[in-house]
Formats: C-alpha cells, structure tokens, sequence
C-alpha cells in the first residue's frame, strides 16, 4: 500500500510529461491545435484521461501501473514538414520520459548524502523506475503506442503501409505482447536500461 501512494503520483506526473511532450513537440512543429486545446502545460487535469486513470489503479494493485492519458489531436496538416512533424511528436513523449529518468537519477544522486527524507528519495526512484517503464512501454510497435508510428516512418513507405492493416487487430496483437511470452520484448529492454540509467548510478553512489 506505501508503494501505491508513491507510485500513483509518480505514474500520474510521468503521463502528464508524457502528453505534453507530445502537444508541445506538435506546436514546435507548426500545428497550434494542442495549444488552443489548452494541452501545452503540465496541469495533469489536462491531460487527465478516467478509464486510463483506473488502470494505472488497477494494475497497480497487481505489478507495474499501465495506464494512459488523454490523447493529444494534432492536425498534421499544419506541420511545415508532415513527415518530420509526425515522426517527432510520436518519439517525443518516449524520449521524454528518458530525459525524465535521467534528471531524476541526477537529483537523487546528489541528494542521497544530504539530509532528505527517505520518502522524497524513494519518490525520486519512483519517478525514475516509473518514466523509464513507460517510455519502453510506448516503444513497442503496437498500434496505437508511439513505437508503431515511430517505425512506420524509419520503414520504407510500401512497408509502412502494409502495417496500416494491422491496426483493426492492435487489440489482440497488445493482448499478445501483454499476457504472453512475447512481453520478453517489453521485459529485457526495460530491465537493461533500468541496469544502465539507474542501478549501475544508484550503485555507485
């Protein structure tokens, strides 16, 4: 239960970064639409998404939170450069959730000697273990997580739209990385970067 109020606000602060990576990344980008939807700040109210909010609770309860916030729109059509545009307002909330990760580490590194609160510490590795998940967990190439569009734009179009048939299915293919041996592809990845970005610093601190 003490890991439940540590984790929740950690999981609901790291989707907030998350989709405001996403809206801000889409307005460098020429579309203006996430601004005028007021999505361009770090007000977790709006990015607040309720059946995502339960299954953060939910799966909580039982292992890692997974969960999800309000999408962002975005009109494509006002990016200067759609394929650009695209590709970056996907890959931004992934890779800010590792910049997040490691600005958290550096805090705690340099806090862990001071006189600081255990629960402000262990706060700060949640926060860490917390961004780090999610952004592995969105790389995956499974519609509609970032890592799917991500490699629709790194593969050649003809390949890139032989994937769009897959997306009726993206239930059953998440269902399968999920709940089967296939979640080995979310589990190593996650666990070497957690060894290299925050237990190899915690370590040697």
């Amino acid at each position: 239960m003490a890991y439940l109020f540590l984790a929740l606000p950690a999981i609901i602060f790291v989707i907030t970064f998350h989709e405001f990576a996403h809206a801000i990344t889409a307005v460098w980008m020429g579309d203006k639409t996430p601004e005028y939807m007021n999505r361009t700040n770090l007000n977790p109210v709006n990015h607040f998404d309720p059946v995502g909010f339960l299954a953060i609770v939910i799966t909580l309860l039982t292992g890692k939170g997974i969960g999800w916030g309000k999408p962002v729109v975005i009109n494509p059509l006002n990016f200067r450069n759609r394929a650009v545009g695209e590709f970056w307002v996907a890959f931004a909330g992934p890779l800010s959730n590792i910049l997040l990760t490691i600005i958290s580490i550096i805090i705690y590194y340099f806090l862990q000697h001071l006189p600081v609160p255990q629960a402000i510490l262990l706060f700060i590795l949640t926060l860490a273990d917390t961004s780090l998940f999610l952004a592995v967990f969105n790389l995956l190439p499974i519609p509609p997580l970032d890592g799917f569009t991500v490699l629709q734009y790194i593969l050649p179009q003809r390949l890139s739209l032989k994937l769009d048939k897959i997306k009726p299915f993206s239930i059953f293919i998440f269902m399968l990385f999920i709940f089967t041996p296939l979640k080995v592809f979310l589990i190593v990845p996650y666990r070497l970067l957690k060894f290299l970005l925050i237990d190899s610093i915690i370590g040697g601190g």
